[in-house]
């Protein structure tokens, strides 16, 4: 598990840094629920992202954001509001063989 600093976006413009996403997953500072994860799969296989939510959505319910990524497939998750998922976002993996990530925060 690696604890992920975002990248701040400004002028000019600004680079992403990817890494490979770790085995029992990542932690990213979310300080200012204006977080992103950028996620790459190259795996030859479909993988599941998931962010665990802290606490209760504002309709009642604790539900993660979980996104399936096939083959080939970059998904952006995020932002993530610090009120139902603090200021250390927690991402999991079903295999995190082939997955990179980037994180920013606008």
């Amino acid at each position: 598990m690696a604890n992920i600093t975002p990248t701040v976006l400004g002028l000019p413009s600004t680079e992403l840094a990817y890494v490979a996403a770790s085995a029992g997953g990542d932690v990213i500072l979310n300080n200012n629920g204006r977080t992103y994860l950028v996620v790459k799969n190259t795996s030859g296989a479909p993988r599941v992202v998931t962010v665990d939510s802290q606490h209760d959505c504002d309709q009642g319910f604790d539900h993660d954001e979980v996104a399936t990524l096939q083959d080939g497939e970059e998904h952006v998750l995020g932002p993530w509001p610090v009120s139902r998922f603090q200021s250390s976002v927690d991402v999991t993996y079903d295999d995190e063989a082939g997955l990179s990530i980037a994180a920013f925060r606008a």
